[in-house]
Order: C-alpha cells, then structure tokens, then sequence
C-alpha cells in the first residue's frame, strides 16, 4: 500500500479523535503512522497492515487505560456544594444548633444543616457562629462572641453630625 494513503488514515484517524475525545481513534492515528513509514521502506503490504493492527490493538488494550487514568487523576473532583468559600464565614442561628443538628443562615438566604464543634453543646437562636468546616451539606460551627456597640467618641464627625440633626 503506498505511504500516503496510510498518512491519510492517520490524519482522519485523528480528525475522529479531536471530535470523539475517547482516546481511541488517537492509537489507530499512530498505528496508521508507523505504517506510512513502513510503506516508505517498502516493506510488504501485509507486514504493514500486521504491524497496523497489532500495534492498533496493543495500544488500546494496554496504552489507553493508563491514559485515562492518568488524566483523570489529574481533574479534581467536582464538589456537590460551594464548600470552600464557607469556612471561616460568619452564620446566624436559626434553629438550635447542639451536636445532632440544627441550622444556620449564611448571609440573607442560604441555609444549611448545622452542627456544633466540641467543646460547645449547644448554641441558641439568633447567637452568631462562625463556620469551622463542612462535611457534605453539614457545616459545623462554633459560637463567636458578640462585639459589644461602641459609641462615637465625642467631637468625631459621626457625633457632629448627629448633634446638628438634634438642634
């Protein structure tokens, strides 16, 4: 068989390969290649098509599993929920939170399934907490203490200007 017509096997081998992306059709692309240069050293027709299949079958049988193993080690696994940007974040107690459950509101609508961290056993309605973790779609917390109201101190503009709204 003449050498181009097995580069163009090659190159729609790999044609299929770029639209499938199963890894399949890119071994039969090289299996095709080293055919072409096969037919360039006018080796037999049937030395190049024995090569052609062989090596088309052994790289799919033993090539392309450890390929995409290999790739798909490197894809991190999708999480179920926006997990990562919940910790360290501040919720309000909507329900009891003790060490079986509860639950917490996370900005103005987000609510999740809580439970506390040790040594807390119990954290009441409309406390303040601060998320240490979440393990699925239960976030554990533990209470922060609540910052007291400082008032302005005198002659700041704050104070100024509520004293002009006074008169």
């Amino acid at each position: 068989m003449s050498w181009w017509l097995w580069v163009l096997l090659g190159v729609l081998a790999l044609a299929g390969e770029s639209i499938s992306m199963a890894l399949f059709l890119l071994y039969v692309g090289i299996a095709a290649f080293v055919a072409a240069l096969l037919a360039l050293l006018h080796i037999s027709v049937a030395a190049q098509v024995g090569v052609f299949v062989v090596l088309s079958l052994l790289l799919i049988v033993l090539v392309r599993p450890r390929m995409l193993h290999a790739l798909a080690g490197r894809v991190p696994h999708r999480t179920l929920t926006n997990q990562g940007p919940l910790v360290d974040r501040l919720a309000t107690v909507t329900q009891t939170v003790t060490p079986d459950g509860g639950m917490v509101r996370v900005g103005n609508a987000e609510f999740w399934t809580a439970r506390v961290t040790p040594p807390t056993r119990r954290i009441e309605v409309g406390s303040s907490v601060r998320i240490v973790y979440v393990d699925g779609l239960t976030t554990y917390v533990e209470p922060v203490a609540s910052i007291p109201e400082v008032a302005p101190a005198p002659g700041t503009p704050a104070a100024t200007h509520m004293a002009q709204k006074e008169s």
